[in-house]
């Protein structure tokens, strides 16, 4: 029984097919019907209970396939049941007729390669797999993958099920790479295909061709800072010693290295028991270039690397020493070095004593100005608590601008810009330990009120002003969150951090019991992030493989956002018991993206749980109506 209904399912998917072409013509009265296709796959025989239906014979249905498309010769789908049948009566050369001319007719060609290449790895004749699936990996995305990343996507998975095919059989390794070629021809901007290759090369000891790669690579991914050096140690370390690949380290070094590159190299320099001899040639380096900060980096990340942050600090603090009895001018660019460096070793007062100077180097253009500004403002909001003297008011740690001035009155004249408030020192120096985290998002406002006025076409504004929202709200700020929240929403009508500004809106609307303007929020953002999305915010609730297999598979949703809101939304309601307005925010949401299963299949599980079976009943029939899923 469950055979014939599976069967059954086939033939409404089938017609489901049919009703969707364009180009409906007289012939569509030959197409069969459900009950011709089972007819050709099922037969009746006598039995002691009376007939029953068994299947036919594969001879036997191969036949009455045939007069079916003798019928509909133009429908490709009849062509790939009769292959199924051809290949149960071993027919090996009709099945592959049918399968191709499946691909002929086929309106989704890529859909039907990928057939046709089943069909070849049944038959462990892999060099037409690969054909097949080449075919397949070339084609257009359809457009029901519009949302879908590129790693889930069908001809993403082409390519992988090629180089996978190519290693299992043992096919020649230029067979490989040109599958490499087409996967990052196919996905230029993606990393994966990439690194892929170079590793394939690298263990094919092509290293020229690696090189050329990598110089693809560098060309393709100008701001990834982390790979292009990782890969040049091992092509070096693949050509010559362990050594080699510590050199290029070296030679690439820099003191602003993300901190995935500085692990890497450490580790490298421990297992060949560098690190010794590391800290020695810093040391050097530090002697003989007392004012460089290349060796003093080095010697931060040092220490920084073995967890000793004192040591770390120290490092910096004896640089400074140094350049500032050399009487050298400090640059923007190692000011800024000094500062990140500071912060990541938790020291933000010192961080922001760099920031603050930042500003005023010499040769400092708008842009490390903005920096600057940008980065002391984003301080204060990180660090509430931290002993930040800049943004407590103690002016002590800046009683040297006097004597340290280069031109008379220059940084005393930043200092008066940064702290451009009413009287600050007498504002800040009655409070005690407890406030800090007040004073420092008020001057952190005011940092930002004056990062606006100085640079009001700032990439970096949104997200300063999300983040000052942000501690508002951290610290029960109700009126300062939906006040900046609704200046927000009014200036920034497409910035990224919409949602995230919002949703702190509506939090401090739920702590004030304004559930009508909470409410509110959540119709805003669902109506808003629905349309971003199309129509289809949830989408099918495909599982991503989990390539180690250590954790299981997780669903995929095409708006997070959207996602995010609907479950909050929901369980708000639920808390205040609600179940109705729960229900009819579901149907809603449905009516406005009527072509979203993810949201039938929501309202599904919402029905179950709360036990609304009729309603639940209801769901799955409008949904099956709406989609030729045999699931539903």
């Amino acid at each position: 029984m469950k055979l014939r209904h599976k069967v059954l399912g086939i033939a409404a998917l089938l017609l489901a097919a049919f009703a969707a072409r364009a180009d409906l013509g007289d012939w569509i009265q030959h197409l069969p019907s459900p009950t011709q296709i089972e007819a050709a796959l099922f037969r009746p025989v006598s039995a002691p209970a009376g007939a029953v239906e068994i299947l036919r014979p594969a001879k036997e249905a191969q036949g009455e396939l045939g007069k079916l498309i003798a019928a509909a010769p133009a429908e490709s789908s009849l062509y790939a049941l009769r292959a199924r049948q051809d290949e149960l009566a071993l027919d090996a050369s009709a099945a592959e007729s049918d399968w191709k001319k499946q691909v002929e007719l086929a309106p989704d060609k890529a859909a039907a390669e990928l057939d046709l290449a089943d069909f070849y790895a049944r038959r462990l004749r892999p060099r037409e797999e690969l054909a097949a699936l080449g075919n397949a990996a070339k084609a257009a995305s359809p457009a029901t993958e519009r949302f879908t990343p590129a790693n889930q996507q069908r001809s993403w998975r082409a390519f992988v099920r090629m180089l996978t095919v190519i290693q299992e059989h043992l096919l020649p390794a230029d067979l490989a790479s040109e599958s490499y070629r087409g996967w990052i021809a196919r996905y230029p901007r993606e990393h994966e295909p990439y690194a892929s290759y170079f590793d394939f090369l690298l263990a094919q000891k092509q290293f020229r061709e690696a090189e050329r790669l990598l110089a693809d690579y560098r060309k393709a991914f100008p701001e990834d800072a982390v790979y292009p050096v990782e890969a040049a140690a091992a092509l070096a370390g693949a050509q010559g010693t362990p050594e080699d690949a510590l050199h290029v380290y070296e030679a690439s070094f820099q003191p602003l290295w993300p901190p995935s590159l500085v692990k890497s190299y450490f580790d490298r320099l421990k297992a060949r028991h560098g690190l010794r001899r590391f800290l020695e040639q810093a040391r050097a380096q530090a002697t003989q270039r007392p004012t460089d900060m290349n060796p003093a980096a080095r010697l931060f990340y040092y220490y920084q690397q073995a967890g000793n942050l004192p040591a770390a600090q120290r490092a910096l603090l004896d640089f400074r020493q140094r350049k500032e009895s050399a009487k050298s001018p400090w640059t923007a660019t190692e000011l800024r070095t000094m500062a990140e460096l500071f912060a990541g070793a938790l020291n933000y007062d010192e961080a922001a004593r760099n920031y603050y100077a930042m500003d005023a180097a010499p040769g400092a253009d708008a842009g490390v100005q903005e920096t600057a500004l940008a980065s002391l403002a984003q301080l204060l909001l990180d660090a509430p608590d931290a002993a930040i003297h800049f943004g407590s008011g103690d002016l002590s740690l800046y009683r040297d601008i006097g004597t340290m001035d280069r031109d008379p009155g220059y940084l005393n004249g930043v200092l008066s810009l940064l702290l451009n408030s009413t009287d600050p020192a007498y504002r800040y120096s009655a409070e005690d330990q407890a406030s800090l985290p007040y004073f420092h998002r008020a001057k952190a406002a005011e940092l930002i009120a004056l990062f606006n006025t100085r640079f009001p076409k700032s990439a970096r504004r949104p997200g300063l002003e999300m983040r000052l929202i942000s501690a508002y709200s951290t610290y029960g700020e109700n009126e300062g969150v939906v006040r900046a929240g609704k200046a927000f929403l009014s200036e920034f009508p497409q910035a990224e951090e919409r949602t995230n500004v919002a949703l702190l809106m509506a939090d401090a609307y739920a702590r004030t019991e304004q559930t009508n303007s909470e409410f509110a929020i959540y119709d805003d953002l669902l109506k808003e992030l629905a349309a971003k999305a199309e129509g289809m915010p949830l989408g099918q609730a495909a599982a991503v493989e989990n390539p180690t297999g250590d954790k299981p598979a997780t669903p995929q949703t095409r708006s997070p956002q959207y996602a995010q809101v609907l479950d909050r939304y929901i369980a708000r309601l639920v808390a205040l018991k609600r179940l109705e307005d729960a229900l009819t925010l579901y149907r809603r949401e449905i009516d406005r993206n009527v072509d979203d299963p993810g949201l039938y299949e929501r309202l599904a599980a919402f029905l179950e749980q709360n036990k609304m079976s009729a309603d639940l009943e209801a769901t799955y029939r409008k949904a099956m109506a709406q989609f030729p899923d045999s699931d539903w």
